[in-house]
């Protein structure tokens, strides 16, 4: 009735959860133990939601794949293209003002992340269904966050390329 998506209900309530003072960094293993209400939530959940995203992508995705059009292209385009560049771009920009990436991650580890990130599935079925009413319009942009699967592949051949590479 407020005109919110009921998604968004934990959005005020996040920030005011008890949370530890500090970040011990995104890849310490000491990080998962940690005892603060905000870390033992989002640790006790991840695996919960996983599965709810899952069975999220599934009861939204229902499309034929004849429902391919405009719209399909637009969305693809807009992931396996937008989100690597997106994503090498702002952490350029991060860089330039001083931020440093985490130890052992590098730039072309940067692009296969921003590779892997173009798998727009429950976010883009999400937005597209807020977005557009039931029809063609919907149906194609679902298809093309369904079709951004291809994303995985091609993540892992550029991770295998590019480790050659440095090598």
């Amino acid at each position: 009735m407020g005109g919110f998506h009921p998604a968004l209900a934990l959005v005020p309530i996040v920030p005011f959860m008890p949370h530890s003072p500090g970040d011990l960094g995104l890849f310490d293993p000491r990080e998962e133990h940690r005892p603060d209400t905000l870390n033992r939530f989002e640790h006790w959940w991840a695996t919960p939601v996983q599965f709810v995203l899952l069975f999220f992508g599934f009861a939204n995705a229902g499309v034929p794949f004849e429902q391919i059009g405009p719209g399909t292209y637009y969305v693809l385009a807009a992931l396996l293209v937008g989100k690597p560049i997106g994503i090498l771009l702002f952490s350029g920009c991060a860089s330039l003002i001083g931020a440093r990436l985490p130890q052992g991650l590098h730039g072309r580890d940067l692009f296969v992340v921003g590779i892997a990130a173009a798998i727009g599935f429950t976010v883009s079925l999400f937005f597209a269904t807020a977005a557009f009413p039931g029809g063609p319009a919907l149906a194609e942009t679902k298809m093309g966050a369904l079709l951004s699967f291809v994303a995985a592949p091609l993540a892992l051949v550029a991770s295998r390329l590019l480790s050659r590479r440095a090598a």
